[in-house]
């Protein structure tokens, strides 16, 4: 089970059965998962959620909204966002 803290909310997150086994077949699927985790002003728990897929084995990228509006980002590269 992936566990994560997360600090902004005091609470603590927990993925059920289904989403850790959609995860599961989605690492299966691709030998590579690129995931994107969004950085910004009022976001919250980034660094948690990107905690979270690398316990999945994911490639993670936190990546500021500033840089998808500009163009230096490209959403094509990843798999989950």
């Amino acid at each position: 089970m992936f566990d994560v803290r997360c600090s902004s909310f005091k609470t603590t997150l927990s993925l059920s059965e289904a989403e850790q086994l959609l995860i599961k077949i989605i690492m299966k699927h691709y030998n590579t998962v690129n995931v994107l985790v969004l950085t910004g002003y009022g976001l919250n728990c980034d660094n948690e959620t990107a905690y979270a897929f690398e316990l999945a084995g994911a490639q993670v990228s936190r990546v500021h909204i500033n840089s998808l509006v500009d163009g230096s980002v490209v959403l094509d590269d990843f798999k989950i966002m």
